[in-house]
């Protein structure tokens, strides 16, 4: 995305309301020439800005993540040993998860002491690094990163459905290893969302009935080519801003028709016939809001829990303590 149309785009956002931007998905947002540009402008904007990388640029722009005005910075690090991370990022070799390492301890010390920007590593669990959960944490302590975050690898392939863990693995993990890896994060210091995690219903490879979606009334994803997609798990944009500016396209149609359809879920819909909507990586959020919306047709999951009103807008958060 060039860095106008992002200007535009920050333009068009900040007047409807939107106070929180994410940089992150379908491609590495440090790869963009104009990234620490494009922070300062939103951030100039009074907006939070959030960004998630795999850290393979990061090294190198460091010092300009700071003075840009970044709120928080997650690395995407998915590993706890330098074995496990090339079977995971499959271009990468142990070397690389030596220097994404290095480059997120760089990025801590250059804070020297703020606030800003939070550093955190997220860890995407499954079969091949489920039993890596204190190495995480330890690394995460190692580094001088603020929080270690978990979330279950979401099935949308065949490929992706063999690195779900099986009943016996889920048991083991939460019999044993999130308690250990809960109590070495108490003893080293470091946040973790590792109760929310553990409370958590990882999405089922054969999926399961959709819940109404609510998402699309507060969500919204804007890729490089300026695509505008209503959610991360469809594949058929709303309109696109070489066309037309974001709040055209926000109050468009195609926009309020993916709106209804969703909240109609588990019907089936036109709108809807590129969605995922059975492995749904927002399905707390929207259990959440419904249960607030429609009390009296409250859906009962043990997710429910885990997310206030204040929290829906959040892609994830730490435990509260």
């Amino acid at each position: 995305m060039s860095l106008e149309t992002f200007e535009r785009l920050v333009t068009d956002l900040y007047e409807a309301g939107t106070r929180q931007i994410d940089l992150v998905g379908r491609g590495e947002p440090l790869l963009n020439p104009h990234a620490l540009e494009m922070i300062a402008c939103a951030a100039g904007r009074g907006m939070t800005v959030t960004m998630i990388s795999n850290g393979s640029r990061l090294a190198e722009r460091v010092p300009g993540l700071v003075g840009a005005g970044l709120a928080r910075f997650r690395l995407s690090l998915d590993a706890g040993r330098a074995s496990t991370y090339p079977k995971i990022h499959v271009s990468e070799t142990a070397e690389s998860y030596a220097r994404v390492i290095a480059g997120l301890a760089n990025l801590v010390r250059a804070r020297a002491g703020r606030a800003a920007p939070h550093v955190s590593a997220s860890f995407t669990i499954g079969a091949l690094n489920y039993r890596e959960l204190v190495e995480m944490i330890e690394v995460v302590s190692e580094v001088g990163a603020d929080a270690a975050h978990f979330q279950h690898v979401i099935p949308l392939t065949p490929e992706g459905s063999a690195t779900v863990l099986s009943a016996s693995a889920r048991e083991e993990l939460l019999r044993e290893l999130v308690p250990a890896a809960a109590e070495r994060a108490r003893e080293l210091g470091v946040a973790t969302n590792l109760r929310a995690f553990a409370a958590s219903q990882p999405p089922d490879p054969a999926g399961q009935e959709p819940v109404p979606c609510y998402v699309g009334s507060y969500f919204a994803v804007v890729l490089g080519n300026g695509n505008i997609m209503p959610c991360i798990q469809i594949e058929r944009p709303v309109g696109s801003l070489r066309d037309s500016g974001f709040a055209q396209v926000w109050n468009s149609s195609p926009y309020r028709e993916f709106r209804r359809a969703a909240r109609r879920l588990p019907e089936t819909s036109a709108p809807l016939e590129t969605a995922d909507c059975d492995r749904c990586y927002f399905r707390p959020h929207n259990v959440s809001v419904h249960n607030v919306v429609h009390p009296r047709a409250r859906i009962r999951e043990r997710s429910e829990a885990l997310l206030s009103v204040s929290h829906l807008v959040r892609m994830s958060r730490l435990d509260r303590r």
